[in-house]
């Protein structure tokens, strides 16, 4: 089940085809759209053969989502507390651990997701000039529907618009990954770098 929710969590930014006149009028969903539409040309790239397999796949849904997804973010909101105490290596550390998990199981979920229809659900309120925006969408697969809601937030400093989390069916995955941090931490007695290093593993298995 976890395996999915995180496929689905990355998913997310694929999942959106298209948008009410009011949305369209954020930054956020504009270029939210442009990376769909670099995702989907990527993956029918691969399902036609004309990419070097798996590694080759990952390497381009990253060079896709760096700009938009805010890994380093992400990634100290799972730390939570145990950030304090970690070195700066080992937060870097981290950070490239979370991100290449995510990135590997999302382009693995992508791959079986299949065929998908997008139900977006219009804003209740007027979006254009706001810093942080949520929406909520339907996505149905041959396997059900699931209610996404997710949150981009702009930079004060650079003004870009980043992913910062993603609720799937009432479920918080920056509070689940969070939780599933401190579970480690616990089963590690309190050692950081053994929960770094094990971290895919272990987050796939639960």
């Amino acid at each position: 089940m976890m395996r999915n929710l995180q496929a689905l969590w990355l998913a997310t930014v694929l999942l959106i085809a298209s948008f009410s006149t009011q949305a369209a009028e954020s930054p956020a969903h504009d270029l939210v759209r442009d990376v769909s539409q670099q995702v989907e040309t990527l993956l029918a790239d691969y399902r036609a053969g004309k990419l070097e397999g798996d590694e080759a796949l990952n390497d381009g849904v990253a060079k896709i989502l760096d700009p938009v997804v805010s890994f380093k973010r992400i990634a100290a909101g799972v730390m939570g507390s145990h950030r304090k105490s970690a070195s700066p290596e080992q937060k870097k550390a981290f950070i490239e651990k979370f991100k290449t998990e995510l990135i590997r199981t999302y382009a693995k979920g992508m791959v079986g997701l299949g065929e998908f229809t997008i139900t977006v659900i219009d804003p209740s309120e007027d979006v254009s000039g706001k810093r942080r925006v949520s929406v909520l969408q339907d996505a149905v697969t041959a396997k059900g529907t699931t209610r996404i809601a997710y949150t981009m937030a702009q930079s004060r400093k650079t003004k870009e618009w980043k992913l910062i989390n993603v609720v799937l069916d009432g479920v918080n995955m920056g509070k689940t990954f969070a939780g599933q941090f401190d579970d480690a931490m616990q089963r590690h007695k309190q050692d950081l770098d053994a929960v770094i290093a094990s971290w895919g593993a272990e987050v796939e298995a639960q």
